[in-house]
């Protein structure tokens, strides 16, 4: 969760009079597949798959009596190979295009079109974390991880054991994303509960209930700059793994309030977020 650029940009944008459109319809969900007949295991890790989804993210910043909305499409490939090694599954995600909602203001910086093609490749680990994950291009990346981030935290969080229906667990992460000339690390406790087998358009799932509370923090330089930023806020989400070990979706919601200090004029702007994403598999 990167915001640091979207932070800044928010701060110098206040003036622009620019009015919210509507939040974005929501994308319907499907699976990529006709439904397997597959019998439902003790418990499920996450493994091979290709599969194509589309993310649908809609951003809400209020800041300084003013109000900024950033409605975005990210259309993407992710291939998991095996078998695993050391690390986990060889693991490239490809973006196929980042399309803007109709209404969508974003600072010049953010080229959507330099995405398409940006691939990162990594390693799949056990419990879910894409991880060690490489950029095609860092500098297209750098500069659009405020609105598509790294992927770091794409597929959902697995226990060592597996997923187990009616498991309950919690674990801490911390998560220091780096954009262009910024850093943020966001720490979170997790809270996941894991529901009973279930058909989710026809695909054999188990749901799981992640609640999460965060602080975050980071500093960097932007147009010259500097800049420090401190926050906290509460996250909601559901994902959805298949039988046979596939993630296919999800939804998450999340607040956060923090502040933006802009040392050089000494100002410091309080900002409320609150992001909306749906994640679904398409053909």
């Amino acid at each position: 969760m990167t915001v640091a650029g979207l932070a800044l940009a928010a701060a110098c944008a206040s003036g622009s009079g620019y009015t919210a459109p509507a939040p974005p319809a929501a994308v319907p969900a499907r699976d990529s597949a006709p439904p397997r007949a597959v019998s439902a295991p003790s418990t499920i890790r996450l493994g091979p798959s290709a599969l194509r989804y589309v993310v649908a993210r809609h951003i809400h910043r209020s800041f300084s009596g003013q109000s900024l909305d950033i409605a975005l499409h990210v259309y993407l490939g992710a291939l998991i190979v095996g078998p695993a090694d050391t690390a986990g599954y060889p693991t490239t995600i490809t973006v196929d295009s980042v399309t803007a909602d109709s209404g969508t203001f974003l600072p010049p910086a953010f080229n959507l079109a330099g995405a398409r093609g940006l691939r990162f490749t990594g390693h799949l680990a056990a419990s879910g974390d894409f991880r060690d994950a490489v950029a095609s291009d860092t500098v297209v990346a750098a500069n659009l991880s405020t609105l598509i981030g790294n992927f770091r935290d794409f597929f959902p969080r697995v226990p060592a054991g597996g997923l187990a229906p009616d498991a309950k667990w919690t674990d801490t992460t911390s998560v220091t994303d780096q954009g262009a000339g910024s850093s943020v690390t966001v720490t979170s406790l997790n809270h996941t509960s894991v529901g009973r087998w279930a058909d989710r358009d026809g695909t054999r799932c188990l749901e799981l209930d992640v609640q999460s509370t965060f602080t975050l923090s980071g500093n960097g330089q932007q147009n010259g700059q500097n800049f420090t930023l401190a926050g906290s806020g509460v996250r909601n989400g559901v994902d959805y793994v298949s039988v046979d070990g596939r993630y296919v979706g999800g939804t998450a919601g999340d607040s956060t309030s923090y502040t933006v200090s802009l040392q050089a004029l000494g100002q410091v702007v309080p900002v409320v977020q609150t992001t909306q994403t749906t994640i679904v598999v398409i053909r």
